[in-house]
């Protein structure tokens, strides 16, 4: 038997765009629905001030990216290192396909290099992407 859960993180790894208040209220909901009081929320970017201001309104914590670079810096530097090595461990590079979960394959689409499912022609997951170049 697990025991009741006593916080909910979600995290988005989201540089290009920052985090709006729609995810931050959908955490609330988890919380809610689970009566779990406290929840913390974790992203490699930025939050909208919308988000921020719903997050105080609601007592959530809302980590940034940079926040989150102090939090690993601050830490000493053997654990530092074993979380970065964790973190990097296998082949983060490549991604992975959303709807079958296994490693995509860089394809040649003539004007641009694209990602494809290893599963093609039964998966037909696609994107592309500045690391396909």
């Amino acid at each position: 038997d697990l025991p009741d859960a006593v916080s909910i993180v979600q995290c988005k790894a989201w540089t290009s765009r920052p985090v709006g208040v729609k995810p931050v209220r959908e955490l609330l909901g988890v919380m809610t629905s689970e009566r779990v009081k406290t929840g913390l929320f974790l992203t490699t970017g930025r939050y909208t001030d919308e988000a921020i201001r719903f997050a105080e309104g609601n007592k959530l914590a809302l980590v940034d990216g940079e926040q989150f670079l102090a939090k690993i810096q601050a830490l000493p530097s053997t654990a530092a290192a074993e979380l970065l090595g964790v973190a990097t461990e296998g082949d983060w590079t490549t991604p992975s396909c959303p709807s079958c979960g296994v490693k995509m394959v860089l394809r040649d689409g003539g004007a641009k290099p694209f990602w494809g499912c290893a599963n093609f022609p039964r998966c037909r997951h696609t994107f592309f992407t500045n690391l396909a170049q």
